[in-house]
């Protein structure tokens, strides 16, 4: 099927230069690109194609937004939807949406940092954890933002998405001894019913990753299930069943996280709620945007923990409890919606 656009054809008064800058961030920030003057494309997507997705007129919503502003602004615009009847038109319209600039520049910005860590003497000194964070947080949003309109991904993306997340563990192995390697092995499907009262151990001072794998624990795999939580991974107990440290049966695996190597061992992939929350897990623990589309929850979803495990640093089982409760919200928020059945109404 030949790609559609959506087309916006406006004409402003040339005194009316505010609303002409408001225009053009709008329209910026939706990755429209400029066809000529006064005639901005955005692609129309496949999900947009589909009447059965809730977001399937963001897109067109958008654009009418601001077809009403230049019209309140005295001016005139239209929407149209837009479709080439040639293939050569058809390529010089995909090549306008071409992101490789964006990622070129955003490449150099991941060196340099890269770099800049190398150069940090181990054990490093945490006076420069802050800041360091501040600058892959930074890195990360750039990262989002060019992702989130980068509407036909090619290779280019992939390399700087692993290139982040590159970064993204150096940062967090520089400043977390403990902090588990990926290792790349088979992941065998397990028995739930021979992993029940279980005792489960991992390091203390929860995060995403450790945070969400318990949570996933109780949830879904042992209801029953109580925490140790470990001063050192070389504290944990024969009879304990550990994760998310190196040598525990379940810990990061190849791309995976803790919260994935769960999801594959005890067959609960299928759920895609399930799977929603590992990318936004994934996400947060590496840097790597699985889902772009993802990146604006996780970032809500890190201010919150953040502001948990500052609120409960002294007791993770009541970060646990706190926190549990904002991931059955995320799991129902990324559920497929259910059909109720019809009240039956009287007379």
């Amino acid at each position: 099927m030949q790609q559609r656009y959506l087309a916006l054809i406006f004409t402003l008064p040339i005194a009316h230069s505010s609303a002409r800058v408001r225009l053009w961030r709008g329209l910026k920030a939706m990755g429209c690109a400029l066809l000529r003057d006064g005639v901005y494309l955005v692609p129309e997507s496949p999900q947009q194609q589909s009447s059965q997705q809730p977001e399937s007129t963001d897109a067109l919503a958008r654009l009418t937004m601001w077809q009403q502003e230049v019209e309140q602004a005295s001016g005139s615009a239209a929407v149209f939807y837009l479709e080439p009847t040639q293939m050569a038109s058809a390529a010089r319209l995909r090549q306008l949406f071409d992101r490789s600039e964006l990622y070129q520049l955003l490449d150099g910005r991941i060196d340099q940092f890269l770099n800049e860590l190398t150069a940090i003497r181990t054990p490093p000194d945490r006076v420069l954890l802050p800041q360091l964070q501040k600058t892959m947080r930074a890195l990360k949003r750039e990262l989002t933002t060019i992702t989130a309109i980068d509407f036909f991904p090619g290779p280019h993306q992939q390399q700087t998405m692993s290139a982040a997340e590159q970064v993204q563990r150096l940062l967090t192995e520089l400043f977390s001894d403990d902090e588990p390697h990926a290792v790349t092995s088979a992941v065998p499907v397990l028995d739930r019913g021979q992993y029940q009262h279980r005792l489960w151990a991992t390091r203390k001072r929860l995060w995403v990753d450790r945070i969400a794998s318990a949570w996933l624990i109780r949830r879904f795999i042992d209801s029953h299930a109580t925490f140790l939580w470990l001063d050192h991974p070389d504290d944990c107990p024969a009879t304990a069943l550990g994760f998310d440290f190196d040598g525990a049966p379940f810990s990061h695996n190849g791309l995976m996280v803790t919260f994935e190597t769960l999801l594959a061992s005890f067959a609960l992939r299928p759920d895609p709620a399930l799977r929603r929350m590992a990318a936004l897990v994934r996400y947060l623990d590496t840097g790597s945007p699985s889902s772009a589309a993802l990146v604006a929850e996780a970032t809500g979803v890190e201010i919150i923990m953040t502001g948990l495990r500052q609120q409960f640093q002294s007791n993770d089982d009541q970060l646990l409890q706190s926190a549990s409760a904002l991931l059955d919200a995320l799991y129902t928020a990324f559920s497929p919606p259910t059909t109720q059945p019809e009240e039956l109404i009287d007379g």
